[in-house]
């Protein structure tokens, strides 16, 4: 059985919630003993220089020179690939049309969010011809894995979709595990909270910092982390500025595992008030780190969380500087070394295989 990976993701995303999924996917499906290609002519992915070069079609560039020339260039050479290496299955790796045109070849596809559908009030007029092609995607794949049972069930709601051709398979959480925190100290001169990822629309950051302006003395000696999502925007500078935590707000660009551990292991806790989210992998990455984790009831977050983590009721100020004050009080180990325990049971290895059940019965 061959199984082909297409480039989409891996052009379009430097590293990211997705690409992270597909490449640790890859690892465990090296245990199956699949015979597997990625085909991804020229990406800029950093996730996938971790994989055996065997099976990678494909060379990296930091920078594309004319986005659009590159990417009809990527789908060309794409194209061609697969009709040498003929798969028994594509997997596409972010709704892309092109695959969905003329190849007769079975297609799986793994859907993570329903955010667009959602929340399209936060994004530009280019909206709908994005939900048009992943409307194209979803409606002509053979089967479809979804990443919790909230976004499958968000799925039912929205798409006219057959339930018995939709599983869920969960993240791993087990991907930092063999990486080495900084071999040099990161200095701080304040405990803090951590914050991950992007930072714009439905992530509610702006309402993250209001919050934490709120807490009178407690933030004098307190800073907010926050780890990706790029360079802070003006608007946010100036909201920084308004709320006046200039001094408490350090942001990490570099975006690399070591540090990404680095700042588990010595944060007082993960934020998350996300409004919406398809699955929430830094709440299991925090538990394996034994980092605990304040996050908003949303469905998605109580599914994957559980009694594991802390709550407080989305969009609601009072109750995220209440929860934000009552856990910086306080700190549990043993709800801490639950939360562990339980983190165990999301692995990269049963997702492989769970997939991989999944290639085998639809050829």
């Amino acid at each position: 059985m061959k199984i082909l990976f297409n480039n989409t993701i891996f052009f379009n995303q430097r590293f990211g919630g997705i690409s992270r999924y597909f490449v640790n996917l890859f690892k465990g499906l090296e245990s199956t003993n699949l015979d597997y290609s990625v085909i991804t002519p020229i990406y800029k992915n950093l996730y996938l220089k971790e994989l055996k070069k065997k099976n990678i079609k494909g060379i990296f560039l930091e920078r594309f020179p004319n986005y659009n020339f590159i990417k009809d260039l990527n789908n060309y050479f794409e194209k061609i690939y697969i009709k040498s290496f003929k798969p028994d299955i594509i997997h596409d790796t972010y709704y892309s049309k092109n695959l969905y045109k003329d190849l007769k070849i079975k297609k799986v596809i793994t859907v993570h969010d329903l955010i667009y559908e959602n929340f399209s009030k936060y994004y530009s007029h280019k909206i709908d011809e994005k939900l048009k092609e992943k409307k194209l995607a979803i409606e002509k794949s053979d089967f479809i894995i979804c990443v919790s049972n909230t976004t499958k069930n968000n799925l039912l709601d929205l798409y006219n979709i057959d339930e018995k051709k939709i599983k869920v398979i969960y993240h791993g959480a087990d991907h930092l595990d063999n990486i080495k925190p900084l071999d040099f100290n990161i200095k701080f001169d304040k405990e803090f909270l951590l914050y991950i990822g992007e930072r714009s629309k439905y992530k509610k950051f702006n309402f993250l910092l209001e919050a934490f302006s709120k807490l009178g003395k407690i933030k004098k000696n307190l800073n907010l982390v926050c780890f990706g999502g790029g360079k802070f925007s003006k608007n946010e500078h100036e909201i920084i500025k308004n709320f006046g935590l200039e001094k408490n707000i350090k942001l990490f660009t570099n975006c690399d595992d070591s540090t990404l551990k680095h700042l588990y292991t010595n944060a007082k806790f993960l934020v998350l008030p996300s409004e919406i989210e398809g699955f929430g992998l830094p709440i299991i990455e925090s538990m394996r780190n034994k980092c605990d984790v304040l996050a908003s009831d949303i469905e998605v977050f109580k599914e994957i969380g559980q009694d594991k983590i802390s709550y407080f009721e989305n969009g609601n100020l009072d109750s995220l500087i209440n929860e934000l004050e009552r856990k910086l009080n306080s700190e549990d180990q043993n709800f801490i070394y639950s939360a562990l325990e339980y983190s165990k049971n999301f692995t990269w290895l049963t997702c492989a295989k769970k997939t991989f059940d999944i290639y085998s019965e639809m050829k």
